[in-house]
């Protein structure tokens, strides 16, 4: 019984506070006009007189949890509302912005990577090697990088709500470099959400997005075979240093694990590695710098003579397509010059000398060591 009185009372009290709120009488007032010879006047001013109290006690109670709210702005377990409106009870909100990220550095160690080797303006420190094991890039590339997504409106940094209340959500840097963990390590998406500590469903959507737009916009601007005169002489020159002159880039397949092939390709995805795999044709200088990718991924299973088939690079400088005009000199046995024209790659199509002493075995052995150091 005395629970339900309150409750009335509560809800009589509340009332009364949104009729004052609004500029109406109660309804103990509304009565008193329309009706005052039901209603005894001194009952009738010691009814406004109660209302008009708790009224302002309401309202006293109210203020005071707005303002415990604004000190708060969020606490943990409460449902949060960012829009102008004053909350319901038991809501915890947030009245101003946040000027750092609802991740605050320390929640991630990434951070730490990032901001030590941002410290360090050589990159040759501890935290810029660290950075870079990680990542597979510098951090000046990875800001580099950064600031090319963020022009974009769709990868921008946004706050809850336009920007008007609420923390700002999860930085695009972190998931930057979730993104580049997954590739450079071959790590599991939930295994970089912990790390980077943003959700599973938010790091999924930008993985699949931003590499898409990655390959669609940036691709052109870093894979490309040399064009210009002083570009061929730079890259042929480094591998004519090391005993191949002519020679343009190093070839190789590179192997992606499928995780998921079916079984009735399992027999032409598995090759040497002994698990299904998609293969690419790679070229790369002898800086690492990579020059071409296939178009498209091949079974595992084929070998990089197949593979050299259906490679545009190679084919085109088999067929004199590209770099036929481009000449180099080769000594003879009697030490005299001989030029040639058009340039090669290094491949390893198999190595036909197998016992040591042989004929061709000195060069062999130097061709293996060369395409190998940047295998």
């Amino acid at each position: 019984t005395n629970t339900a009185t309150h409750g009335r009372r509560d809800a009589r009290a509340r009332a009364a506070w949104r009729h004052a709120a609004a500029g109406r009488p109660s309804a103990a007032a509304r009565v008193s006009v329309s009706a005052p010879h039901l209603v005894n006047p001194v009952s009738t001013l010691a009814a406004l007189a109660a209302s008009q109290a708790a009224a302002q006690l309401v309202l006293d109670e109210e203020e005071m949890e707005w303002y415990e709210m604004e000190q708060c702005c969020v606490a943990p377990g409460g449902r949060t509302d960012f829009s102008s409106k004053r909350p319901r009870r038991g809501n915890l909100a947030s009245t101003v912005p946040l000027k750092h990220w609802r991740e605050v550095e320390g929640h991630s160690p990434w951070w730490k990577f990032y901001n030590g080797a941002r410290e360090d303006a050589s990159g040759d420190g501890w935290w810029g090697k660290e950075f870079h094991k990680r990542f597979r890039v510098p951090v000046k590339v990875f800001d580099q990088l950064y600031d090319v997504t963020v022009a974009e409106d769709c990868f921008a940094d946004s706050y809850i709500n336009d920007g008007r209340r609420g923390p700002q959500r999860i930085s695009t840097k972190l998931k930057i470099m979730g993104v580049l963990y997954i590739i450079g390590q071959g790590s599991t998406i939930q295994m970089a959400c912990d790390l980077c500590c943003c959700g599973y469903a938010t790091l999924n959507i930008f993985f699949h997005k931003w590499t898409e737009w990655l390959v669609e916009t940036q691709y052109a601007k870093h894979v490309w075979l040399p064009k210009t005169v002083e570009q061929i002489e730079h890259v042929t020159g480094v591998y004519e240093k090391l005993g191949f002159p002519g020679a343009i880039c190093s070839i190789d397949g590179v192997h992606v694990h499928w995780n998921r092939c079916p079984c009735k390709q399992w027999a032409a995805h598995k090759g040497k590695e002994g698990y299904p795999t998609r293969v690419y044709n790679v070229a790369v200088d002898h800086s690492r710098r990579i020059l071409h990718v296939t178009d498209h991924s091949h079974p595992g299973a084929r070998s990089d003579k197949t593979l050299a088939r259906s490679d545009d690079l190679i084919v085109g400088m088999h067929e004199g397509e590209l770099y036929s005009q481009v000449e180099f000199e080769v000594f003879r046995d009697d030490g005299t010059t001989k030029t040639i024209k058009g340039l090669y790659a290094l491949v390893d199509g198999g190595y036909p000398v197998k016992s040591p002493g042989a004929p061709g075995s000195k060069s062999a052995c130097c061709h293996l060591v060369c395409r190998l150091g940047i295998h």
